[in-house]
């Protein structure tokens, strides 16, 4: 999954799916729009596209997580340099509070369970 904060602060999210080492299928949640990147891709899509259980877990997971992560990820405006004119005294460092949390067991299930079922399909 990619997260990414847009110029409005909205937040968007893709899914990237790898056949071999290749990044084969795109799942932009935003928009619901499967991309084939290469060929192995189709039958991926194909197989993905009809699940509607998939598609909504992907979607809400997207919105959920990325907002989440990117909150507890980026600096906050306040903590962003300025432009204004440099000070003359000297600063101390402080070292930075973004944490990243990554809570990995709740989602590692559905791609447990839904690996078997995408490598029988592909034989």
């Amino acid at each position: 999954m990619m997260c990414k904060e847009e110029s409005n602060g909205h937040t968007s999210a893709s899914w990237e799916f790898g056949l071999r080492g290749k990044k084969s299928l795109r799942f932009d949640s935003k928009n619901r729009n499967w991309t084939v990147l290469h060929n192995e891709g189709t039958l991926l899509k194909k197989t993905l596209a009809r699940d509607r259980a998939m598609t909504y877990l992907l979607i809400r997971t997207s919105v959920g997580d990325c907002r989440k992560w990117l909150k507890e990820v980026l600096c906050p405006q306040d903590e962003i340099l300025s432009t204004k004119d440099a000070s003359t005294t000297a600063t101390a460092t402080v070292p930075s509070k973004a944490r990243t949390k990554t809570p990995i067991a709740w989602w590692i299930y559905p791609v447990i369970f839904i690996c078997p079922i995408i490598l029988g399909i592909l034989g």
